[in-house]
C-alpha cells in the first residue's frame, strides 16, 4: 500500500497550552494509551500519536498496513492506518525510529470510556457477590484500562503510565464495577472484544470534568469560576512551600488523613481533570461513553442541566464524532441522612440528568429502585451495568429489544383527577407489591398531597381528595423513594417525573 507522510503539531483545545516537554533527541515515545492487550476500536482509521525528536520520522505498522510520519516541531506526530472492519484478532503493534516499541495481543473491538465520580470508581471487589463476580471474570474478550488519577491546570497530551490489562479473576478486582458489568453484557450479547477505560474519580463534581473557559465565560456558570477564582489566589508561592512542609511531615509520619491545600484539592477545581484525563485520550477512536457522576452537584441540579449538557457536547466536539453516543446512569434513590422519605435535591438532580437526553444520541439507565437508603455506593452494580447494556444494545446497536421502563409523555386533568400517559411500556404496565405508591397530585396553591393510584390499560389514573382540582401530578419525586413500584412487564423500572415545572428546592443554589 502507499506510505502516508503526516506531518503533525496539533492543538485539541488552542485555548489550554498542552504541558508535555519535547523529549530527547534521541527518545520516541507513543502515547501512554498504547500498550500490548490493547483494543483498536472497529470500523474506524486507526489513530497512533505520540511524541519524538522534531522532524524525526516514526514508521507505525498494524495488521499488514505500514505508514509513516514526521513529527513536528514540537515533537508531536501521528499516523493513520486503515480501519480494521471485522472484530478480534490478534495484532501486534509495531511504533519504530530511533527506538522500536512491540505491543501484542492487540485487538479490534468496541472503546467505551467510563467517567464520573466515586459511584464509576468503585470496584468490583467491593461490589455485590464481589468474590463470586471476580472469581468467574474469565473473560479474554475484554479489556481494561484505568487512567491514572491526575489533575491539571494546563492541558496535558499525555498520560501517565498504565497498562491495558486483559479481563481475569486476577486483574478485575480493583477496577471499575459499572464499566466492567457493562462491558460484559456487551461481550456476550455482541460477541464483540470490548475495550474498558475508567477515566474516573470520587467526590467529584462535573465542572473538574469541563474546560475551565467554558466555566469562566458562561455567565450562569460564573459563579462556579469565581469560587475558583478566590481558591486560587491562596495558592501563592509562600504558601505552597508552607503547604510541601506539611505534606513532607506527613510523609514521615503519616497519619490520615493527608493535610488539605489551603486552596482545597486540585481535582476539584474546574478544568482540572478534564485537562489531565479526558483531553489526553481525544485523538483515540471510541466507541461511546458511559457518565456516572451527580452526587457533588446535588445542591444545585438547575445549574447541572446546563453543565452536562456542555460536557456532552464539548466532549463530542473534541471527539470529532457530532453523534458520539452518551449513556447516563440517573441517580439511585439514596436518603441523604434523612430518614423519612422527602422531596429533594436527588430528585431535580435526576431530572437534570433525564433531560440531557434530549440530546440526539443519548440514553438513560434509570436506577431509582436498587439503592440502598444508608449507602451512596450501593453494591448492585450489575443490575447498573445491565441496563445501561440494553440501552446500548438497542440505542446505538440496532438490537430489538425494550431497553428503558415507563417514562412520562403528558397529564390530562379531568373530573378531579389526573390521567398519565407514558412511553416505553413494553408488554403494559406492572405494579409490583400493590398498591402503587409515591404518586402525588398538587392543585394551583403547588401543595403536594399523597394520592393514591391505579393502573387502566396503558394509563395510571392518580386522585386525591385533598386535592379536588389537580393541576399537577409527580411520581417518586423523592431523595429516597425506597420501594418505587410501577415497572413495565419486561421488568425495568419507570422513571420518576413531575408534570409541572415549578421552582424547586435547589433552584436558590447557583
Amino acid at each position: 500500500m502507499k506510505i502516508r507522510l503526516i506531518p503533525l503539531s496539533f492543538a485539541l483545545l488552542p485555548v489550554l497550552a498542552a504541558s508535555a516537554a519535547v523529549p530527547d533527541a534521541e527518545e520516541l515515545r507513543p502515547h501512554a494509551i498504547f500498550g500490548s492487550n490493547m483494543v483498536i476500536q472497529r470500523e474506524s482509521p486507526v489513530t497512533v500519536w505520540g511524541k519524538a525528536r522534531p522532524g524525526g520520522t516514526v514508521e507505525v505498522s498494524l495488521a499488514g498496513n505500514t505508514v509513516r510520519a514526521t513529527a513536528g516541531t514540537d515533537g508531536n506526530w501521528r499516523a493513520e492506518l486503515p480501519a480494521i472492519a471485522a472484530p478480534g484478532g490478534s495484532y501486534r503493534l509495531r511504533i519504530a525510529g530511533k527506538r522500536e516499541f512491540l505491543f501484542d495481543n492487540v485487538t479490534a473491538g468496541d472503546i467505551w470510556v467510563c467517567s464520573g465520580q466515586s459511584n464509576m470508581e468503585w470496584p468490583v471487589r467491593s461490589a455485590l457477590n464481589a468474590r463470586q463476580e471476580i472469581a468467574a471474570a474469565d473473560h479474554p474478550g475484554i479489556r481494561i484500562f484505568t487512567v491514572p488519577q491526575q489533575a491539571a491546570y494546563e492541558q496535558r497530551d499525555d498520560l501517565a503510565a498504565s497498562p491495558w490489562r486483559v479481563c481475569s479473576p486476577r486483574t478485575i478486582g480493583w477496577f471499575s464495577a459499572v464499566a466492567y458489568f457493562f462491558g460484559r453484557e456487551l461481550n456476550r450479547e455482541l460477541n464483540v472484544p470490548v475495550g474498558l477505560i475508567d477515566a474516573s474519580w470520587g467526590g467529584t463534581s462535573i465542572s473538574p470534568w469541563l474546560p475551565l473557559s467554558l466555566v469562566e465565560r458562561d455567565p450562569e456558570l460564573r459563579p462556579i469560576a469565581e469560587r475558583y477564582d478566590r481558591q486560587r489566589a491562596r495558592m501563592t508561592p509562600e504558601a505552597v512551600a508552607a503547604y510541601d512542609r506539611t505534606v513532607a511531615e506527613w510523609q514521615k509520619n503519616p497519619k490520615p488523613p493527608r493535610p488539605d491545600a489551603p486552596w482545597g484539592r486540585s481535582q476539584y477545581h474546574p478544568g482540572t481533570l478534564y485537562n489531565a484525563m479526558i483531553a489526553p485520550l481525544f485523538p483515540l477512536r471510541i466507541k461511546g461513553v458511559v457518565w456516572y457522576q451527580g452526587e457533588a452537584n446535588a445542591k444545585r441540579a438547575r445549574q447541572y442541566r446546563k453543565l452536562l449538557r456542555l460536557l456532552v457536547t464539548t466532549w463530542r466536539t473534541q471527539w470529532r464524532q457530532e453523534m458520539l453516543p452518551f449513556l447516563i446512569v440517573q441517580l439511585p434513590n439514596y436518603r441523604g441522612g434523612r430518614i423519612v422519605p422527602e422531596e429533594g435535591q436527588w430528585a431535580e438532580l435526576r431530572e437534570a440528568q433525564y433531560l440531557a437526553t434530549r440530546l440526539p444520541g443519548t440514553a438513560l439507565a434509570v436506577t431509582c429502585d436498587i439503592g440502598e437508603p444508608e449507602n451512596i455506593h450501593p453494591l448492585n452494580k450489575q443490575e447498573v451495568g445491565r441496563r445501561l447494556a440494553l440501552a446500548a444494545l438497542k440505542q446505538f446497536y440496532g438490537c430489538e429489544l425494550i431497553h428503558s421502563g415507563p417514562v412520562f409523555e403528558q397529564a390530562r386533568f379531568d373530573r378531579g383527577r389526573a390521567e398519565v400517559s407514558f412511553t416505553h411500556i413494553g408488554g403494559g404496565l406492572e405494579v409490583r407489591n400493590p398498591p402503587l405508591r409515591y404518586f402525588e397530585l398538587a392543585g394551583k396553591d403547588r401543595r403536594f398531597h399523597p394520592a393514591s393510584a391505579r393502573i387502566d390499560g396503558n394509563r395510571i389514573i392518580v386522585e386525591s381528595l385533598s386535592v379536588p382540582e389537580p393541576v399537577a401530578v409527580r411520581y417518586a419525586w423523592k431523595n429516597n423513594p425506597e420501594g418505587c413500584n410501577l415497572y413495565n412487564r419486561e421488568g425495568l423500572p419507570a422513571m420518576p417525573f413531575r408534570s409541572d415545572n415549578w421552582p424547586g428546592v435547589t433552584d436558590r443554589n447557583r
